[in-house]
This record gives C-alpha cells, sequence and structure tokens, in this order.
C-alpha cells in the first residue's frame, strides 16, 4: 500500500487491526453455546448499566460540589473581561462557546475558513480585541483564559490547559439549548446586521460541506458492501 498522507496509513493499520479482533471474536464465539453466550451477555449488560449509575452518581455529586460557583473569564494575553462562567455553554458533546448576549462589545467575531469544517457554529471564531482594540488572541481555548479566582486561598488568577480540568475543579458547563442559540442570534442581530448575515451564510456553507461529506460516506460504503 502507497500511502502519500501518514493519516491514511494509519486508518488503514486501524482497519486491519479491527479485522484481525472481529476474527477472534468470531471465533471464541463459535466456541460458546447458545445458553453460554446469553449468560455471558446478560452478565454485560449488568456490568455496563453498574457503571453507567456509577458515572451518573459522580457527574451528580460534581455538580453538587461545584453548584454556584460563578468566575470572571479573562484573556490570558491582555487581562480584559471575556464572559462569567455561568455563560459557558458545550456544544457538540466537545465545542465550549459563550451564551452571554453581551459578548459581541468585547470580541472580534470571525467564519471559519476551514473548508473541511462539517459543522460550524454562528459564533465562528472569537478572538479578543484586546485594552487597546487591537488584536490579542483567540479566546474560548482553556490555554487561552484565565480564571479570576478572587475566593481561592491564594487570590490570584487561575490557569488551566484543558476544559476537562476546569469543569473538574472549577465550575460546571451545561449543553447549549435552542433557547441560547435564539438569544445568542438575536443579540448579533441587533449589535450587528451585516456579521448576522455574514455568519448565517457561513453557516449555510457548513451544512453544504456536511450534506457534500455524508453523500460521499454513503457512497464509499455502499461500493464497499
Amino acid at each position: 500500500l502507497l500511502a502519500l498522507d501518514g493519516s491514511i496509513e494509519e486508518k488503514e493499520l486501524e482497519n486491519i487491526q479491527k479485522e484481525h479482533l472481529m476474527r477472534r471474536c468470531l471465533e471464541h464465539i463459535q466456541t460458546k453455546s447458545e445458553n453460554q453466550m446469553k449468560h455471558l451477555v446478560e452478565a454485560k449488560i449488568k456490568q455496563m448499566k453498574a457503571l453507567q449509575e456509577a458515572n451518573l452518581v459522580r457527574e451528580s455529586e460534581k455538580k453538587r460540589s461545584l453548584e454556584g460557583k460563578c468566575y470572571d473569564l479573562k484573556c490570558r494575553l491582555c487581562g480584559s473581561f471575556i464572559c462569567k462562567s455561568s455563560s459557558m455553554r458545550i456544544a457538540c458533546d466537545n465545542h465550549y462557546v459563550c451564551c452571554d448576549p453581551t459578548i459581541w462589545e468585547r470580541i472580534d467575531a470571525r467564519v471559519h475558513n476551514a473548508k473541511s469544517l462539517a459543522i460550524a457554529t454562528l459564533v465562528g471564531k472569537l478572538h479578543c480585541k484586546g485594552t487597546d482594540e487591537s488584536d490579542c488572541s483567540e479566546v474560548l481555548a482553556a490555554k487561552a483564559i484565565m480564571i479570576d479566582d478572587k475566593e481561592g486561598l491564594s487570590g490570584r488568577p487561575q490557569y488551566e490547559k484543558k476544559w476537562d480540568s476546569i469543569t473538574t475543579d472549577k465550575f460546571c458547563v451545561e449543553p447549549i439549548t435552542e433557547f441560547d442559540l435564539k438569544v445568542m442570534l438575536n443579540s448579533l442581530h441587533r449589535y450587528s446586521r451585516e456579521q448576522h448575515l455574514q455568519f448565517e451564510a457561513e453557516a449555510g456553507l457548513a451544512v453544504k460541506r456536511a450534506l457534500t461529506e455524508m453523500k460521499k460516506e454513503k457512497r464509499q460504503f455502499v461500493i464497499e458492501e
């Protein structure tokens, strides 16, 4: 196999490994009787259910311990206020976004320029304007912000590199809702109709790209079948 791209080579190797594991799994299943397989499946279901319940308990305890905690999130480079931690939301499982209607005044919003991006938000990429209106840095990445922890022991701003660490130790972030999206869209329209139209156009392009990718994957699946 000639692979010009390293990622293609890795994917092919992963597929080969999956095929090998699947073959071993089928061989193992053939050594078991129907009753044995039934008991194994039931035991696995119970195990998975117990793990899921334990995870839910841990999540509930974590939310209780962090309930009511709120911090100012600031640009790590210039110290400008971005938003309150209570305004943060999670989109598409792992994208952290701000749902503060007033944020448009403090940031420079830009559309995504990556053509391969399947899903784009109307917020695009947010860049801090800085205290002197100069472009500072892309914000909302964990490494780009500092947490103003006035109630902490040191009273100094806290720095983290990953959102997982922040949501584990500092504050909880809820999933984004349809209401949040409506609020942000309306606030953007009030702030700048031009930007609103620009990001709506970007969202339309993102949908087209997603449909194109889905058609490619479907066609590839049919060919492989």
